[in-house]
């Protein structure tokens, strides 16, 4: 991971906290633009837009990412969002799953948070 992309994160994050919606829609954007395959811009950028309401936008960064329990979540909310429960209820089977493979990796400690960026 390259320095300028983790300080953007850390920016839309810290600006989020803040209720800047606009420019930490405006770091995480960039982020993801500048590393489309970085798991965390894209995390962060989706649950940015989702939060924003742009719906459709959210859709597109979180459904072409692989597997990940924050993205699962995403998708997860962006199905409530839209009334599609059975697909809602297998993104949360998603998440539920891919949190238990992570604790267990972990050695079975918790992590401390819910979700991660998504929560």
């Amino acid at each position: 991971m390259e320095a300028h992309n983790d300080l953007l994160i850390f920016m839309a994050c810290y600006n989020m906290r803040l209720s800047l919606m606009n420019k930490a829609r405006i770091y995480a954007g960039a982020a993801f633009q500048l590393a489309p395959n970085d798991l965390r811009a894209r995390e962060i950028h989706g649950y940015i837009l989702l939060l924003d309401g742009e719906l459709d936008r959210c859709e597109a960064v979180v459904t072409s990412g692989g597997p990940s329990s924050n993205l699962s979540y995403l998708r997860a909310r962006l199905s409530l969002l839209r009334g599609q429960v059975a697909q809602a209820g297998q993104h949360l089977r998603d998440y539920l799953a891919l949190r238990a493979a992570e604790s267990a990796a972990e050695g079975g400690k918790g992590t401390g948070d819910a979700g991660g960026a998504a929560a």
